[in-house]
């Protein structure tokens, strides 16, 4: 357990894991159907790599078995973007994986540096801020004399993204009151059969004494996000198609999934969900205030949708163990595929 599983445990905790190498999440130790992740997609037409490929460099013609077969040719990108100048297919592949592993990267510094937070700031403490803000971190378990030392790997040095969330953290606690609750917290649905985990729960007294509870979710992304769809406007399938497909349409989707889950199953009052988005070498961050609005959309049709599926398949089931057959040997039927694979686990 970390710091601050252990001061805010909730009794779920104890009943789920996740195996980080398959991102299966297990309860009780049977493996869920799937993850937050894997619920989201099946209701946004997927960031296919080779199909944006293709579309950069105006590929046509011959279909390869996989992006990185696409991939493997000397074309240099033809386009206007700058960010992809002078590269070649497998380089913007190979950058889009970097990418990727940045944002894993940062997530795992702020989970550090949050989980220690009252070791950090236990004395007055202006030079231990300093001191984390030269290294760019903090690595699990170290003090706050430690810190001020300037003891740390290479690691933990000096970083303009975690600059950035250093001055997301000070005006969000110090000027607005918020203190961090739960970090990389896994919250699961038995009824959904969904486990998923939210980057950052924070909360803050009210004036009636009672707690406010507000999901964080970090970004990592060199381009500002917008809320218009990234393929070519289109919005997400029904029944939220009133969501635009789009980076921060699907953040949205999943910070709203989370504080329904919190809400429902924790007996936490989620009121507020924001996006912190993090841009390396612009010197400052974003946070957007998310779609609270899309609340129902997420909870009723969404969820909706996805609990008459269960529900149609757990009839299938029965009556395939009943009759000791499969339905699809029935003549004019078929399981319900309509969200894909949906047993495979996410």
């Amino acid at each position: 357990m970390t710091p601050l599983s252990k001061r805010n445990h909730h009794e779920r905790d104890d009943h789920i894991y996740m195996d980080r190498k398959s991102h299966v999440y297990f309860l009780d130790g049977q493996p869920m159907r799937l993850s937050g992740t894997g619920l989201k997609a099946k209701f946004m037409p997927a960031f296919v790599q080779e199909d944006i490929l293709k579309g950069m460099f105006q590929g046509r013609g011959k279909t390869y078995r996989n992006p990185r077969e696409f991939a493997a040719h000397d074309t240099i990108y033809p386009g206007k973007n700058k960010k992809y100048q002078e590269m070649n297919r497998l380089q913007i592949l190979d950058s889009w994986t970097s990418a990727a592993d940045l944002g894993t990267h940062i997530h795992d510094r702020i989970e550090g540096y949050l989980d220690n937070a009252d070791k950090i700031w236990a004395a007055e403490d202006r030079a231990t801020r300093l001191a984390v803000l030269r290294m760019g971190g903090c690595p699990k378990g170290m003090t706050g004399d430690e810190i001020r030392q300037g003891q740390g790997s290479e690691s933990t040095r000096h970083d303009d993204v975690f600059e950035q969330f250093l001055k997301f953290e000070d005006d969000w606690t110090t000027k607005q009151g918020w203190k961090v609750y739960r970090v990389e917290w896994m919250l699961w649905d038995e009824d959904l059969e969904m486990a998923g985990t939210a980057d950052a729960v924070y909360r803050r007294k009210m004036a009636d004494g009672k707690w406010e509870y507000c999901i964080v979710d970090w970004k990592r992304s060199a381009a500002t996000l917008h809320a218009v769809g990234d393929w070519k406007n289109k919005t997400c399938l029904h029944p939220i198609q009133g969501i635009p497909n789009s980076k921060i349409g699907g953040y949205n989707i999943q910070v709203n999934m989370y504080a329904s889950v919190l809400r429902r199953c924790y007996g936490i009052n989620v009121t507020k969900y924001c996006i912190v988005q993090f841009r390396a070498g612009m010197g400052s961050h974003l946070v957007f205030q998310a779609m609270a609005d899309i609340r129902g959309l997420v909870e009723d049709g969404l969820f909706g949708s996805w609990r008459e599926y269960l529900k149609t398949m757990q009839q299938v089931e029965e009556w395939e163990e009943r009759e000791g057959g499969l339905y699809d040997d029935l003549p004019g039927s078929s399981r319900p595929l309509r969200y894909g694979a949906a047993d495979e686990y996410d």
